[in-house]
């Protein structure tokens, strides 16, 4: 599992949020000061979390931006909104028949943990952020981000609807998406990767030169999607040929086009990297060259 940073829009308890320690009056706290002083400092931060797009297919890796800015003309000392005892924390909602947000399935995602004890400024990293000066970390609800989910959620089961993702801090932040109907695979190819072998489990069952990556075309009401799913085990792939995009999770886009698409391949180049190669229904060719993914945890 990855580190991630987590927010939480409604009830989130923590030590010292919002000013008040839970079962413990300010001044007597130890480092209480400090702390509020930091706090108060912050109350300045520009904080923006912007999503890599607004529309995803079920299941499809959903990635954010977030941009920590401080607007004013002094460097300014922050709790770091990522790493042990920062106390963000990342909540998912789901637009309910009113119109109103609901928590979802999967509300919460632990970005960091808050292990500071009775004191309130003990393990508690701090960062001096220069006047004028945005920082930004990326962070996706996969857990292939900067940081480490304590906690990774099943994207795969967002179905069809509009969602709310909050981030919380000590300054909070709002993104909206959505997540739309994919009619079915239009197109599958898959690839062996000889390199993945050294990372396969025996205890699994998975059979010897199995694991490899996918690539599938997804039709959705607007445009086709091509996406590459890995690792999965390539040596199945009737199992995958006629799947929707609910049956996997966290693959990441890679191409989509409007005319639509009628083959589609994808093969590994000797120095390892990924070839996708497709003709749409005006049987114009395209081509896209992917590095070599990652390898997957054994």
């Amino acid at each position: 599992m990855k580190l991630a940073t987590c927010f939480l829009i409604l009830g989130f308890v923590s030590i010292g949020l919002r000013g008040q320690a839970p079962g413990i009056e300010q001044g007597i706290r130890p480092g209480w000061a400090e702390y509020m002083r930091i706090v108060n400092g912050m109350s300045s931060l520009r904080v923006e979390l912007v999503l890599d797009r607004k529309a995803y297919l079920p299941g499809e890796r959903i990635c954010s931006s977030l941009r920590i800015e401080n607007p004013t003309s002094a460097p300014m000392q922050i709790f770091p909104p990522y790493g042990p005892a920062s106390r963000a924390s990342l909540s998912l909602y789901r637009s309910d028949e009113k119109g109103g947000w609901v928590a979802s399935e999967n509300k919460e995602f632990p970005i960091s943990n808050d292990d500071s004890g009775g004191n309130a400024m003990a393990n508690r990293e701090t960062i001096s952020l220069p006047a004028g000066y945005a920082r930004k970390v990326a962070i996706c609800l996969d857990g292939k981000s900067a940081q480490i989910l304590d906690q990774q959620p099943v994207v795969g089961k967002l179905t069809a609807g509009n969602y709310r993702i909050a981030f919380e801090y000590e300054r909070s932040a709002l993104a909206e998406f959505s997540v739309v109907k994919a009619s079915g695979s239009v197109g599958f190819s898959v690839a062996t990767l000889p390199e993945y072998e050294a990372a396969r489990n025996p205890k699994s069952g998975l059979p010897a030169n199995c694991l490899g990556a996918g690539v599938s075309a997804f039709r959705t009401p607007e445009t086709t999607a091509i996406v590459l799913l890995a690792p999965i085990a390539a040596c199945y792939p009737a199992s995958y040929e006629n799947g929707m995009a609910t049956a996997f999770s966290g693959f990441s886009r890679i191409a989509e086009t409007d005319d639509g698409v009628n083959s589609l391949m994808l093969s590994r180049l000797p120095e390892g990297s990924l070839k996708v190669t497709w003709r749409d229904n005006r049987n114009s060719a395209h081509q896209v060259v992917l590095p070599r993914p990652e390898l997957p945890e054994r």
